[in-house]
């Protein structure tokens, strides 16, 4: 089944227009519906208001930005709408995207850049998304250009709770790719692939179930740690994307639960579709 509600974060940085386009090829490409939610906060008018509403300037910066989402929206067909949060401290605007990432299938937002996003987004906002939307989210990398970062999916796979979750909530994304590959992630035993009578085919048959053809490869994670071994294989493959569990367990004991999804957040290069 296809996504039919495409959410995009929006706010007033540079990279927005960046994951504004990825999510309206997503929404094309699936007939979907996009919806522009602008979400960032404003410290100097939290000082004036008590209440921590939006003022004024911050309505005029989104009708701006709404105003250029649309535009785009409707030189692409893609049908749009928008809403804004009218709470601007951190901690509600991360409640209001990811209550409206609830009702959408796939959320699209960006990874947090120091130099531009400090004091417009929490530093924290794409982790927070990510852990408590419920719905696969779409991180777009705040540096570099991918024009074909949906031609070639990349599937990090260890046969793991949140590998299914994210593999699963991926499928529309796969199914149109040109290129699926899946990374069967081992590593000592503390992956379920080492489990006695996995096979990696069964990974491959339930993609094929959705009509899906598949490349199947194998890793294992080593002293580089698990993401810089998926990021390596992401650039040896040359893939656009990389589909991921969240807060899973890739590898060694002493990862605590979580850390790779943050690594993760921090040193990606390419998008990453990540699912809790």
């Amino acid at each position: 089944m296809p996504y039919k509600t495409v959410l995009v974060h929006l706010d007033t940085t540079e990279r927005c227009a960046k994951r504004v386009d990825m999510a309206l090829q997503l929404a094309k490409t699936n007939g979907a519906r996009l919806h522009g939610c602008f979400a960032q906060t404003d410290p100097a008018a939290s000082m004036i208001d008590p209440l921590h509403r939006a003022g004024d300037r911050l309505k005029g910066a989104f009708d701006e930005v709404a105003g250029k989402v649309a535009a785009a929206a409707q030189a692409a067909g893609v049908e749009v709408t928008f809403s804004m949060s009218p709470l601007i401290t951190a901690s509600n605007i991360i409640h209001y995207f990811v209550r409206a990432a609830r009702h959408a299938d796939i959320a699209v937002i960006g990874q947090y850049d120091r130099d531009a996003a400090k004091g417009v987004v929490p530093e924290d906002m794409a982790e927070q998304v990510v852990l408590n939307a419920g719905r696969p989210v779409l991180v777009v990398p705040y540096a570099g250009e991918f024009p074909t970062w949906n031609q070639h999916v990349m599937v990090a796979w260890n046969a793991g709770r949140e590998a299914a979750r994210a593999m699963a909530d991926a499928l529309p994304l796969l199914a149109t790719a040109s290129k699926v590959s899946v990374m069967v992630v081992r590593g000592k035993g503390n992956s379920e692939a080492d489990s006695p009578g996995y096979k990696d085919e069964d990974v491959q048959h339930f993609l094929a179930a959705h009509g899906i053809a598949s490349d199947l490869r194998s890793a294992v994670a080593t002293e580089i740690g698990i993401v810089d071994m998926l990021l390596n294989r992401v650039s040896d493959e040359a893939a656009g994307t990389l589909v991921m569990g969240a807060h899973g367990h890739y590898g060694f004991p002493h990862i605590l639960r979580g850390g790779v999804t943050r690594e993760m957040l921090r040193h990606m290069t390419v998008p990453v579709l990540l699912s809790h």
